[in-house]
């Protein structure tokens, strides 16, 4: 079971309609003004005006008077949902309030004994479940947990889920957005903001070794080869015995059958398998050697090949073979 989760973020806040002071005056009268309106508009309001807010990260940093009325908002929208009769959605807001405050106590002045006893509750509660801590691995880094300005490493926080903001004084390292859920009780999380290591330049396998040599006999060559050559021996044999005709003519001139055998059949049969041998091995080997010729125009082979004994180079520009025979 994983004890803490985190989310994270690289952010370049894109720029936002309202400027920040517009934003925080618009949460403030929000906060001010829930007994004027229902509950609902009160809700609607307030919820606008801290998502609003929230878009000024960087703002809140250097404003020290950000994280009260934001906690002021916050506790007018807890008072808002009570009014609703929403308990579920106001132990949220209270209990988000409770872990951005760092202990510090709440303006709860003319929210009504409902919302303070509520928050002094739910504050015990949170307080007996435990405390964790979140350390930033950083140069010289700020840190912003909810809007709360903070050391690093952090002071003890309650468990639970904390916005945390990291941002780098010197602008090289745009500001990170990481939400961490505290879990263990005594935990330390930590959370690195530092530039990405540069991307080394990765050599591969292929890369690091020479394009590999032509196997010397390859099924289709060798083959090739293979069915040409029975071939042209079939084709000379052939033509031999058709030449030749009969075997014994000469030695009986009555032509008696029992002394001379007709081989001329045969001859024409095995010379015309001969030539077609010799046709279907060349084109055996023509395919090869197309075959390697594109090979070695992409790279992936040596230009150098033997088949049979015969080594030759080919040349991708080049249309015909150099033969080399080696005894």
């Amino acid at each position: 079971m994983l004890n803490k989760l985190i989310f994270t973020a690289w952010l370049a806040l894109p720029p936002t309609e309202t400027s920040y002071e517009q934003s925080l005056a618009d949460l403030d009268a929000a906060a001010q003004s829930i007994a004027e309106v229902s509950p609902a508009e009160a809700i609607a309001e307030i919820e606008q005006s801290l998502a609003a807010v929230a878009q000024h990260p960087a703002e809140i940093l250097r404003d020290s008077t950000a994280a009260d009325k934001i906690a002021r908002a916050r506790l007018s929208l807890v008072w808002a949902y009570i009014a609703e009769g929403n308990t579920e959605a106001a132990t949220r807001v209270l209990d988000e309030a409770i872990r951005s405050s760092d202990g510090r106590d709440f303006p709860l002045a003319g929210l009504g004994p409902d919302v303070r006893k509520f928050s002094e509750v739910r504050r015990t509660q949170l307080q007996a479940a435990g405390t964790a801590t979140i350390e930033i691995d950083c140069e010289a880094c700020q840190v912003l947990v909810g809007e709360t300005v903070v050391e690093n490493p952090t002071s003890p926080l309650l468990l639970g889920a904390h916005r945390v903001w990291v941002f780098d004084p010197s602008g090289t390292l745009q500001p990170e957005l990481f939400e961490v859920v505290l879990v263990t009780p005594g935990e330390t999380v930590t959370l690195v903001f530092r530039p990405p290591p540069p991307i080394a330049e990765i050599e591969t396998e292929t890369e690091r070794q020479p394009p590999p040599r032509w196997p010397k006999q390859r099924p289709l060559g060798y083959g090739g080869l293979a069915t040409a050559g029975v071939g042209m021996i079939a084709t000379i044999v052939g033509a031999s015995l058709w030449g030749v005709g009969e075997i014994g003519e000469g030695f009986d001139p009555n032509r008696s059958i029992e002394h001379y055998l007709d081989v001329r059949p045969a001859g024409q049969v095995l010379t015309v398998i001969g030539l077609l041998a010799t046709v279907t091995g060349g084109s055996l080997l023509a395919v090869d050697i197309f075959r390697y010729r594109r090979a070695v125009r992409s790279g992936q082979v040596s230009n150098r090949r033997s088949i049979g004994g015969m080594s030759f180079r080919v040349s991708p520009g080049y249309t015909g073979l150099q033969f080399r025979t080696r005894f």
